[in-house]
């Protein structure tokens, strides 16, 4: 969201995948004071906290064609998405819903495979951007993602779901049925 979108304030953002860089990048973009924020995922727990971290809208392909609820928000599409799901159908997705200009951040894992985008949106303005970590080296965001996180600005301790390691399995369940972002796992302690 700040380094390589650049999105500033007043603007329009769409992540889609709302795994721990979903949510992460929901909670960017208002820290950015993007003005539109839609959160895109599966899971109905996933969504409503997008909405709780900063969203003003959760879609899901349940309600509708995804996309066309994009652009209906926006009024045609909007400025930046982040892709998050590391699905190729969706990163076709992310470089659809943008407005000309737009900007996608590619993020999710899709090794090996390619995915297709309409040559005319991208001669029309748009730009495709793969990322890791945000583009920026972990010295200068760690820093920043602290501060954010000391003003309540960033509450990354909400993607948290804290367990017993003897839990690990019930663990797994939550974040494979989207009631856990990150499962962090404790070491039994001797009593």
């Amino acid at each position: 969201m700040w380094n390589t979108l650049a999105v500033e304030p007043g603007s329009t953002v769409a992540v889609f995948g709302l795994g721990a860089v979903g949510q992460a990048a929901v909670m960017a973009a208002k820290a950015a004071s993007a003005t539109t924020i839609i959160a895109v995922g599966k899971r109905q727990p996933k969504l409503d906290l997008a909405l709780e971290l900063g969203a003003t809208h959760a879609f899901s392909a349940r309600d509708g064609d995804v996309a066309d609820l994009v652009r209906d928000v926006t009024g045609g599409g909007v400025q930046y998405t982040v892709e998050a799901a590391g699905k190729t159908d969706v990163m076709t997705t992310a470089v659809e819903v943008l407005a000309e200009t737009g900007h996608a951040a590619i993020t999710g894992v899709a090794a090996g495979e390619s995915f297709p985008v309409d040559a005319w949106k991208v001669i029309r303005g748009r730009t495709v951007h793969g990322t890791t970590l945000g583009d920026v080296a972990p010295s200068v965001i760690l820093p920043r993602l602290v501060d954010l996180y000391r003003q309540g600005a960033f509450p990354a301790d909400r993607l948290m779901t804290h367990y017993p390691l003897k839990d690990i399995h019930q663990a797994i369940a939550d974040v494979d049925n989207g009631t856990a972002i990150k499962a962090v796992l404790h070491p039994e302690t001797a009593g």
